[in-house]
């Protein structure tokens, strides 16, 4: 029961304004309309309660509202929902970086970045349609990691290194948040963590049996110039920077 009422509040996140009929659809497949229909009714009890618990019985709802044919959600200062407060957070944070408020723009993305860890969603693993959704939430996490990342980076910030590391924790290949970490190393005039993630990276690009974007070949032939590596002519290719 604690599981049904933790995957409809999930979907109501990620879809406000949800029918019934594709909250039955969603949450309870095998069922027929009536079973699932039931099954509904009783989860949104539920889920009242642990939204409104002083909502007294036939008062209207305040966060949840739900009629014959939809159930909505609603935010308050009460209710703080962190997928929207990343959203809102990110325009906010692109809205201060066309202002020219770098300081602005990373105190905002590092406010709305800190509310995740790992995968989002997870109570929505077992409910099949709603992919393309968290796929959009994922990418979303990682723009906004990496856009964090390199705004740190144009200051100085040793945390632009941090943020390159929490965006490879939700995609180890991804090329971009690569770079960052090599960049960020670079400007720590670090060694050890240069040949580290350059070394990483060459694994990453070798796995998906993928060249180096030209930006990739660029910064790592800045990285080995600057620890006094050279590349030996039988170096795997993707270590091959000069």
């Amino acid at each position: 029961r604690r599981a049904r009422v933790r995957e409809l509040l999930s979907v109501l996140v990620v879809e406000p304004n949800l029918r019934r009929d594709r909250a039955v659809a969603l949450l309870w497949p095998e069922l027929d309309a009536e079973a699932g229909g039931r099954n509904l009714r009783v989860t949104l009890a539920h889920l009242r309660r642990l939204l409104e618990p002083e909502r007294s019985s036939g008062e209207a709802g305040f966060h949840l509202r739900a009629d014959s044919a939809t159930i909505r959600l609603f935010p308050s200062p009460k209710l703080v929902v962190d997928l929207w407060e990343l959203r809102r957070l990110v325009t906010d944070a692109s809205r201060a970086r066309h202002e020219g408020d770098t300081a602005g723009a990373i105190e905002l993305l590092d406010k709305g970045t800190s509310q995740w860890r790992g995968a989002p969603l997870t109570d929505l693993d077992r409910i099949s349609g709603l992919e393309p959704a968290i796929e959009e939430i994922r990418l979303l996490q990682l723009s906004s990691l990496l856009a964090l990342g390199e705004l740190q980076l144009t200051q100085g910030a040793a945390e632009a290194l941090t943020s390159a590391e929490r965006a490879l924790a939700v995609d180890p290949y991804l090329e971009q948040a690569h770079r960052l970490a090599i960049a960020a190393s670079v400007q720590r005039h670090d060694p050890a963590r240069i040949r580290a993630a350059v070394a990483r990276t060459a694994r990453a690009l070798d796995d998906l049996g993928v060249e180096a974007e030209p930006a990739t070949v660029m910064l790592m032939r800045h990285a080995a110039a600057q620890v006094g590596r050279q590349t030996r002519p039988d170096d795997p290719p993707a270590l091959r920077v000069s």
